[in-house]
């Protein structure tokens, strides 16, 4: 995988923590971070984004780092997945809480089916809505994302909701993978050693212009004006004395939206008003060598004090004191 974008992290793994007074379970600690934004920084990312805003996830980032991880509150598109799937929600029987969800008893098996695709379509639609938001690469199962909003829309009998699915359809079926030019590294394949390395490649005024062509990739009336910059960038590039050691001129595919047919309702002109859909590209392997890493470095249980808030509130064994609900901190952490 090679971008020259801001690039989205979906997840964070988990890290089990056990507490002073003995209660256990798993949270997103942040240790994590450093790890992935160091592989994916060592592949030419651009920037990398992280959905959760916190400072302890901010703090835990090195000074090298600092510049090239983004945080952002997902509230937004959270509340537009919440809005643009309510009529899905009540015919099939799904309740969305804020992070997580619920299915209603009574279903059959065929309707629980359906309810698992829904909520399926909820979780890759909200991430494709944040990054859409934030003019954001992501990694998503395209296929899957797709097969599970073809499955709803076959099962759903109100006309909103089928007619909201078609329009999700329309936008995912227009994804076509495309060629681009692009910086093969020929330095050895160290994360941490290459960090400084691509610190000052970004800050270099060709690599910009290669930043700015790829970011472009996402506007279907700009991507052949964007493949040809982005070529002339990575000449550019390659012509620097500083460079041209390090890196080859090669290929990459990305899947991006190409020819767009979607039809002319509200809620086409909600999703693209900005005209930006994001580019899609595989995070599979530096998330692999990075979660390696990490697993080497971090201890496999963490020992905390009474006092520990876990960063995710969904895994735990006990609700909050105070008679405040999970989902009321979650809405005011994300």
């Amino acid at each position: 995988m090679t971008t020259y974008n801001t690039v989205l992290i979906n997840t964070l793994p988990m890290r089990h923590y056990k507490s002073e007074c003995g209660i256990k379970g798993a949270s997103r600690d942040g240790s994590f971070i450093p790890y992935i934004a160091e592989e994916l920084i060592a592949r030419s990312a651009y920037k990398v984004a992280i959905g959760i805003e916190s400072e302890n996830f901010k703090n835990s980032l090195p000074n090298a780092l600092s510049r090239r991880v983004e945080f952002f509150n997902q509230l937004s598109s959270l509340k537009k997945t919440q809005f643009y799937l309510t009529p899905l929600y009540e015919e099939h029987g799904v309740t969305d809480h804020w992070g997580g969800f619920s299915i209603k008893d009574g279903l059959d098996h065929e309707q629980k089916k359906t309810a698992n695709y829904l909520v399926a379509v909820k979780y890759w639609l909200q991430k494709y809505l944040f990054a859409i938001e934030k003019n954001l690469q992501i990694d998503i199962e395209l296929h899957e994302f797709l097969a599970a909003v073809r499955e709803v829309r076959s099962c759903t009998r109100g006309n909103e909701g089928r007619a909201r699915l078609a329009l999700l359809e329309g936008l995912l079926t227009s994804y076509k993978q495309i060629e681009t030019a692009s910086l093969l590294l020929s330095l050895p394949d160290s994360p941490q050693g290459n960090v400084e390395y691509f610190q000052r490649l970004t800050e270099d005024a060709s690599y910009l212009e290669l930043s700015k062509a790829a970011n472009e990739v996402g506007y279907s009336d700009k991507i052949n004006r964007s493949l040809q910059l982005m070529r002339r960038a990575v000449y550019d590039v390659l012509s620097n004395s500083l460079f041209k050691k390090s890196f080859n001129e090669g290929t990459k595919i990305i899947t991006a939206a190409t020819d767009i047919h979607i039809p002319d309702a509200e809620f086409a002109e909600s999703l693209l008003a900005e005209g930006y859909l994001p580019p899609i590209v595989s995070l599979a392997k530096p998330m692999a060598n990075a979660l390696e890493l990490w697993k080497k470095h971090s201890p496999d249980l963490i020992h905390v004090g009474a006092d520990y808030l876990p960063r995710d509130f969904r895994i735990k064994e006990c609700e909050p004191a105070g008679g405040e609900k999970w989902e009321e901190i979650f809405k005011r952490n994300i």
